[in-house]
């Protein structure tokens, strides 16, 4: 293969890198110029022709023997800087050995003695910072625990007022039930006694329909008994066997006397007595009528009752409102008022009547009601 000029110059470049890292070649190279630093500036940068400068550059070197000069002297320096400067470095190290060690050492010490006192200024910063944060979080603590306690305080309170709320309710609600009890065996009771007696004054009438003087004695009978008499005798209890005691405390032998007198008792025994039959037509008859008043009293208190609580439930602006939609001969006129008041007054059962029609009529709770307000304005 042949070489080109290009690689043939390539060649010689590299061969010459090669030879310029050699160390006498670089060193003489350097040495070379500097000794003869004046003939090479003027060839490289005088004004002069070159004919001139290259005579100047002959002038420089005659005699002859500065050319030898000029070619031993970088030589014989190349070879000093190349084998005599590393060994005289290397004396000269073994000979400052001693003193670079003692110089390496104080650098070291005077580095350890900073450290140290350095790890003495950190564990004492560190030291501050572990009291201040120990304080802070001890503080933090304390403070907690008061939050904790404030909390737990609080809740106490508000269970406790929750229990008596809850008790006082608990209270309230067992009385009403009580209360709604008692009222409903009374009423119970009452009824089962209206039955009774309804059954005796039924039986009592047929027999007066049939026996036109019993129906007499009967009356006649009642004419006599007074309120005081007539108290005592609805108190009698009939034993099995028909024996008769009071249900309460009386004066049993003048009682009997004066219903014996009326031929309402018989003797059965020395002091045992038992109804007749004109006694237990009368005795029915009375105890129907007790009833019939107490519950005409019962009815009439719950009246009252559910009108207080109508006249209550009221506000001033709807009494106002209710007053002037009913007439003065207790027509109700719902224009007069808006829908939403209408269908107040219906669900507290004041009116009644149908949405279509528009027509409605006072409740007699609602003419109690007005007259209630009426007395009241």
């Amino acid at each position: 293969m042949s070489m080109t000029f290009a690689d043939l110059i390539k060649s010689t470049l590299d061969s010459s890198k090669e030879r310029l890292k050699n160390p006498i070649v670089g060193s003489y190279i350097c040495a070379f110029v500097i000794f003869n630093w004046r003939p090479i500036l003027l060839l490289a940068f005088s004004d002069e022709k070159i004919e001139n400068r290259i005579k100047a550059v002959d002038l420089y070197y005659s005699p002859w023997y500065w050319i030898i000069i000029s070619i031993i002297t970088p030589i014989a320096i190349s070879l000093v800087y190349t084998f005599l400067i590393p060994i005289s470095m290397v004396w000269i190290d073994q000979k400052l050995e001693p003193t670079k060690e003692k110089r390496i050492k104080r650098i070291y010490k005077s580095k350890q003695f900073v450290t140290t006192e350095k790890i003495i200024l950190a564990a004492k910063e560190l030291d501050l910072k572990n009291a201040e944060s120990g304080n802070k979080q001890k503080q933090d603590f304390l403070n907690e625990i008061e939050s904790l306690k404030e909390t737990i305080t609080q809740r106490d309170e508000t269970l406790n007022q929750v229990s008596l709320a809850n008790n006082n309710t608990t209270d309230q609600l067992n009385k009403n039930l009580n209360a709604t009890n008692t009222l409903l065996a009374d009423m119970k009771r009452r009824e089962e006694e209206s039955i009774l007696v309804i059954e005796g004054l039924e039986n009592a009438l047929t027999e007066s329909r049939s026996n036109t003087y019993f129906a007499k004695e009967i009356s006649n009978t009642l004419a006599k008994l007074d309120a005081f008499f007539a108290k005592k005798f609805i108190d009698l209890k009939e034993e099995k066997g028909g024996r008769l005691l009071f249900g309460t405390t009386a004066n049993r032998k003048d009682s009997f006397h004066k219903f014996q007198d009326l031929m309402l008792v018989e003797r059965i025994g020395v002091d045992d007595y038992k109804f007749t039959d004109l006694g237990s037509t009368v005795y029915n008859i009375l105890r129907l009528h007790n009833a019939l008043t107490k519950s005409s009293e019962l009815n009439s208190d719950l009246l009252g009752k559910h009108i207080r609580e109508a006249f209550k439930n009221l506000s001033t602006d709807q009494r106002s409102k209710f007053k002037r939609m009913v007439s003065s001969n207790e027509e109700v006129d719902p224009s007069k008022v808006t829908v939403n008041d209408v269908n107040e007054f219906i669900d507290l059962k004041l009116i009644t009547g149908s949405h279509d029609t528009r027509n409605y009529i006072l409740t007699e709770l609602g003419r109690s009601v007005l007259q209630f307000i009426n007395f009241n304005i």
